[in-house]
Formats: structure tokens, sequence, C-alpha cells
């Protein structure tokens, strides 16, 4: 299991990488052509109305999985590197019984806090919410095997709320208050294909918007697929 893990991991940590690298272009979005003239193309309905449930944020990247490693992986990596990484997402696939290709998209929102009475910072809350041909109840069992039975539920609404708390920052955040606030993360099955991680005043916020309340606004969500070319978009 913890082989797995670790390449499932790999894969997240890929696309961070092209995020990483996105904004240290200090560009505002990327697109990757595959054809002269550009591709045209639209997002499927069912991707859109996940996206119109998600709650509003200050800050939002939008990435499209399934192009990063179809066509973007290609271009940018060796022809022996691309078979290897699609060999890791086949035993990925055996082995968790999740395949990382039928991820349709994955967005990091962040929401920014005011400052505390004393006008002390606040860390932002984050979370990540990952769409598309899966079982998001599969996913929580294996971050919940994944985590040595350290996560524990807590019920908000209709919903279960899985939290563990991160002890190593929870030392660090004895020195640097600031972690404080990432000391517990949670993660959420939305419904049957999505599943979100992140802050529990967040995710909280996610089933609230899954329910009709605080959901994003149609001009930000509007703004942030307004290339359905984009590998990566930002709002």
């Amino acid at each position: 299991m913890n082989k797995t893990m670790h390449l499932l991991l790999a894969v997240v940590i890929l696309q961070l990488l092209l995020v990483t690298n996105t904004l240290a272009q200090n560009s505002q979005e990327v697109s990757l052509n595959v054809s002269a003239p550009a591709r045209t193309e639209t997002l499927s309905q069912t991707v859109l109305n996940s996206l119109s449930n998600l709650p509003e944020a200050d800050t939002l990247i939008f990435i499209n999985p399934q192009r990063i490693l179809n066509e973007a992986v290609p271009k940018l990596m060796p022809e022996k590197q691309v078979a290897d990484m699609r060999s890791t997402l086949n035993e990925i696939k055996q082995n968790v019984g999740v395949d990382p290709s039928k991820i349709e998209y994955i967005v990091v929102a962040l929401r920014f806090r005011k400052p505390s009475a004393d006008l002390n910072f606040m860390a932002p809350e984050v979370m990540i919410v990952a769409g598309g041909d899966f079982s998001a109840d599969s996913l929580l069992l294996l971050a919940r095997m994944a985590s040595g039975g350290k996560l524990r539920d807590e019920k908000y609404g209709a919903k279960t709320l899985s939290l563990m708390t991160i002890d190593p920052l929870v030392k660090e955040a004895e020195k640097n208050p600031i972690l404080r606030s990432y000391s517990e993360l949670g993660i959420i099955p939305l419904n049957a294909t999505t599943i979100a991680a992140g802050t529990p005043a967040y995710l909280k916020a996610a089933v609230d918007a899954s329910e009709g309340r605080g959901r994003i606004s149609s001009e930000s969500l509007s703004f942030l697929v307004r290339d359905p070319n984009a590998l990566i978009s930002f709002a």
C-alpha cells in the first residue's frame, strides 16, 4: 500500500510542479495547441455542473489532468519516461482500483481570511477538489487505509467529514503560529464522483455549496473556464 500511495502522490506532484512552473513564468493561463489550427472544444456539462457547485474563492486554479497527461507530458518528457509514467498509472489502477487518467479536473481553491482581532495574519483556507470517472468513496477508503486509522469522522449536515491531525505541523506551529491553520486537514466525498480535501472550514463551505448555499459566482466560473483548451487556468 505504501508503494501504491507513493505512486499516486507522484502523479499529483507532477501536476503541482506544472502549476508552479507556470506561476514562475508569471502566466495567467497556459494553452497547448495540439494541431493547426488550434483545436476547439468545450468542457463536458458534467464538469461544468460540478464546478458550479463549488464554494466562493479568492483564488482558483483549474487543472485539466487528462490533457496534461495525454498531450503536454509527451511533449515535455522523453518517450521512455512517458512509457514509465503510463506503466505507473496502470499499476495504480490495478492495485488501487482508481484510474488517475479518468480524473477530469482538479481545482485548487484559496479563501483568504481577515486578520484576527489583534491584527495577526491569518493563513488562507485551502481546498483541492477532484472529479471524474472514479468512485469518491473508494478514494476515501484508500485515504483511510493510508492514514493508519488516524482519520476520525465528524458529521456535518448530511455529509461525513473525515479529519486528521498532522502531528509534525502541530509541533512546528508552536514556533510558527501560521502553520496552526494546517495542523488539521480533512477529506470528504461531495458526491459519487467528486472528492475534496483541505482545511475543515473550507470543506464545510463546499458541503454548503453543494446544497445550494454560498456557491461560486457565475462570473468567477466563466472566467475560470474561459478557454476550454487551457491546460491550467487561473481566476
